[in-house]
């Protein structure tokens, strides 16, 4: 009996045991919820740790992102100590002399915020944090710091970088699309150590995405930076100005991550089709005098180079009318010495096709620009200005007088465009113009009203809305532009065109095409040290740059000037080097640098060698012309979910390494693969994503998820489509998508083209849905392949009838006799020789090298290939 007792004993202390220890779990388990907080939002979860304080992001269950763990306090605030108010502090260059706080642990407040209080060598002051569900996935995280906002030199989050890690985003950037290493100014500022004395941030964006699968959008206007393991490459500091730090996190790939970023911050209204054709543009239309008669006018020049374009078979739709164009700077009347007949001259521009945009800026000068063109008076904006002036229409200065600044073509004052007064009057001077039948603006400068004045005290400007420098160093801009697009959209409802050289976070949802300002017209990449120390701002390599970041940051809409503008015309090499990147652009616009007659016109024999230059440049601008329908597609989906429209190859191939190291390669869509040449040489490494990809000048096919050689003569950007894939094109014969002359718009316009890598294993099926081959907002095709053994069969759907042409590419090995077999709707169809294709009555087929063409009509034709 004694060894049941026992064990009944035994049981009973192990019961009593058992329950002490569960007791204590639950306790432990009670007393660890009291530790966190957390919010969801779909598959992203923020939890914020109170001892220490810590940032988490998980995609469900996965920890993708952290503030540092150690070596860098999770929140720290900056304040301004013993150093003047007036005094600007460059985010991205802290001075020793600031006094440091840092947050250490948090406290949960009743109404579920946390307090955290900072501690350092000056005591009492805290941070409250709010976390709350945000709209496409994000989770807000709204800090607000309880210092005096005049006390606050700047914030700083830290967050935690892995090893192999990289990070995109930060609006428009020159010097690489990978930030990891940078130090990454977001906002424009001067004098700084470029060879164009500033910083060249013209469209910064406070958003970044990494490989490990979280991006932050800190939600401010203000000024900020980005240390991208610069200082610590276990560290991503983001230092931002004011008493408040609004951070938007979100889980998820980079893609998606840049696409939900891009809708939240407002998607663009899709730009009508005569913007994706290519464009032109001089800048300069001087007047030339002989013995001071005018024996060429800037009209003469303007129509030249559109009758010329049309001459030499280069499409386009689009030409600008650049600075100096009227009386006065932003007067908006025309020099008529410089266009004796701007109606006449539009009016031809409109009969062969084109529309036409002029320049702009925010200034009204008070400065004699007469020098700048013939015909232009003396003083011609100083009405203008005495007018704004007296009404209160500029920004002022802190002594109540209009601030008045130096800038590239005179001095004077800048339009308050936070004043709807001002708004409407400078729309008055722009109306008649628009009226008349200019179609959009290329507006220039906008960075005027920099945070800082020459990087020592913050700029003491005033504005109508009450906002300062600090703000407006990016608003102001934005603001001109709307008050430009307000009026387009009301004279020219969806059929205008604007482009800037400056953006930033809320600029994005207005539609505008960004172009990088004036890069060097070279192959230098930015950052290379010049002869007397400073930095070189970048040539071809930094336009390839400019597009990859600000697709990644929200604007789809991107267009270098070919050739550079730095030091006027390029050589030949790299002008073609660089239209052939045009090409592969959501925008390709051809103009650059130079005065009087100063061109980069390929055609232009006192600059370029024209027997190469044309017909290369014309390869490439046809290029562009017949891909409009995939970039029209590509844009409706950037207009749509917020897609990039390009794609670094880092980014397609996630953590693969020797793609990132292939720092000018993306995808333009999901199946075109661009390697872009940025130097002298004659071939050139690239990285190909995971897939099979297949040389679009020869067909020839590389492996994907590694680094190939590439031939690249002159003639020859590669460019490759995946396998499986249809991409769509245009008729060969468009040479613009306006009305011109004799060309047959409605049937060459309403052609879809598709070109098609049949599948090589399987069941594969492909698909493209887009507008091409419908009138503008009639409707829409797609198209898709199926590929099974040896048959392929393309199934196309249109919802108005057109005319489709199947460009089916075949392998290198199999020729045009090998025996395909093509039916349409189950039928055979007659066959007849290549030069005779696009004139042949559909159903019809000819056999080309290594392809086979196909046309058909109606809306649902079926075609089916039978390869050996």
């Amino acid at each position: 009996m004694d060894a049941p007792h026992d064990y009944h004993l035994l049981m009973a202390r192990w019961t009593l045991l058992f329950g002490l220890f569960c007791n204590a779990c639950a306790a432990c388990e009670e007393e660890s919820i009291q530790d966190f907080i957390e919010r969801s939002e779909g598959t992203t979860r923020v939890v914020a740790t109170f001892s220490p304080f810590s940032l988490q992001v998980f995609e469900g269950e996965r920890l993708v992102g952290r503030t540092a763990e150690r070596g860098c306090p999770a929140l720290s605030l900056a304040l301004k100590g013993g150093t003047s108010a007036e005094r600007f502090h460059p985010p991205e260059e802290p001075t020793d002399d600031l006094a440091w706080l840092e947050s250490t642990d948090a406290e949960l407040q009743e109404d579920g915020s946390l307090l955290i209080p900072l501690k350092g060598d000056l005591e009492g002051e805290s941070a409250r944090l709010t976390l709350t569900s945000g709209v496409e996935g994000f989770i807000d995280i709204e800090i607000q710091f309880t210092a005096p906002s005049e006390q606050i030199a700047m914030n700083r989050i830290c967050w935690q970088l892995r090893e192999g890690e990289h990070v995109v985003g930060a609006g428009e950037r020159f010097d690489g699309v990978d930030l990891l290493g940078r130090v990454v100014p977001l906002y424009f500022a001067a004098p700084r150590n470029y060879a164009s004395s500033t910083n060249e941030s013209h469209a910064p964006v406070p958003f970044f995405a990494t490989t490990q699968g979280f991006s932050v959008l800190t939600e401010t206007e203000r000024v900020g930076a980005y240390d991208v393991g610069a200082t610590d490459p276990d560290h991503l500091r983001a230092l931002f100005h004011g008493d408040r730090l609004p951070l938007r996190v979100r889980a998820g790939s980079i893609l998606d991550n840049a696409a939900a970023h891009a809708r939240r911050m407002g998607l663009p209204p899709k730009p009508p089709r005569w913007v994706l054709a290519p464009q032109q543009w001089r800048n300069e239309h001087a007047v030339t005098l002989r013995n001071g008669e005018v024996v060429s006018t800037g009209q003469d020049r303007v129509l030249a180079d559109a009758r010329k374009l049309r001459e030499l078979e280069i499409p386009g739709s689009l030409i600008w009318i650049d600075a100096p164009w009227s009386t006065g700077h932003n007067t908006f009347q025309w020099n008529r010495v410089q266009f004796p007949d701007p109606d006449g001259m539009l009016a031809e521009l409109e009969a062969l096709g084109f529309h036409a945009i002029v320049w702009a800026t925010e200034h009204m000068n008070t400065s004699d620009d007469s020098d700048q063109q013939v015909g232009m008076p003396i003083e011609g904006s100083r009405d203008l200005y005495d007018r704004f002036a007296e009404e209160g229409w500029l920004v002022e200065g802190p002594d109540g007088k209009p601030f008045r600044f130096q800038w590239g073509r005179g001095f004077g004052g800048h339009v308050d465009f936070s004043n709807p007064e001002a708004v409407v009057a400078y729309q008055d001077l722009i109306r008649p113009v628009l009226e008349q039948g200019i179609r959009g603006f290329k507006l220039d400068y906008g960075e005027t009203m920099r945070a800082d004045l020459l990087g020592m005290d913050n700029r003491a400007v005033t504005f109508h809305d009450g906002a300062g420098s600090e703000i407006h160093h990016t608003r102001y801009s934005r603001l001109f532009h709307e008050a430009m697009i307000g009026l387009l959209k009301e004279i020219h409802p969806e059929d205008w065109y604007v482009i800037t050289r400056t953006g930033g976070i809320y600029d994005t949802k207005n539609g505008i095409t960004l172009w990088p300002g004036d890069l060097d017209n070279d192959f230098r990449r930015a950052g290379e040290v010049e002869a007397d120390g400073r930095l070189s701002v970048g040539g071809l390599p930094a336009a390839v740059s400019a597009h990859l970041s600000a697709s990644m940051s929200g604007y789809p809409l991107y267009g270098s000037d070919i050739g550079g503008y730095r030091g006027g015309p390029s050589t030949t090499e790299v002008l073609l080097r660089w239209s052939q990147f045009g090409a592969l652009s959501t925008v390709m616009q051809l103009g650059g640098g130079g005065r009087g007659d100063t061109t980069h016109n390929p055609w232009d024999e006192n600059l370029y060698d024209t027997e190469i230059a044309v017909p290369i440049y014309r390869t490439y601008s046809q290029l562009h012309m017949r891909l409009l329908p995939t970039i029209e597609g590509l844009i409706d989906r950037a207009v749509t979910d917020g897609s990039p429209p390009l794609v670094p190859v880092g980014v397609a191939a996630g953590e693969v390494e020797a793609a990132w190291n292939d720092e000018e390669s993306y995808l333009f869509g999901p199946d075109l693969l661009v390697a872009p040449v940025v130097e002298e040489a004659t071939e050139r490494q690239l990285f190909a994503p995971e897939g099979q990809w297949f040389n679009w000048w020869d067909d020839s096919m590389i492996e994907g998820n590694r680094t190939h050689v590439a031939a690249t003569p002159l003639e020859i950007m590669p460019i490759y489509q995946r396998g499986g894939s249809l991409i769509a094109m245009t008729d060969p014969r468009l040479r613009t998508v306006l009305p011109y002359g004799d060309e047959d718009l409605d049937r060459y316009g309403k052609t879809l083209w598709l070109r098609v890598i049949p599948g090589l294993a399987g069941n594969k099926s492909w698909r493209f849905d887009g507008a091409w081959g419908a009138s503008a907002g009639q409707g829409n095709v797609s198209a898709s392949q199926i590929t099974t053994g040896s048959q392929t069969r393309i199934n196309v759907n249109r919802s108005q009838r057109g005319r489709t042409v199947i460009e089916l590419r075949l392998r290198p090995d199999t020729g045009p006799d090998a025996g395909a077999q093509v039916t349409v709707g189950g039928a055979t169809i007659s066959e007849v020789a290549e030069d005779d294709f696009l004139e042949c009555i559909a159903p019809c087929i000819a056999r080309g090298e290594n392809h086979l063409l196909i046309a058909v009509e109606g809306e649902r034709p079926q075609v089916q290939v039978g390869l050996p």
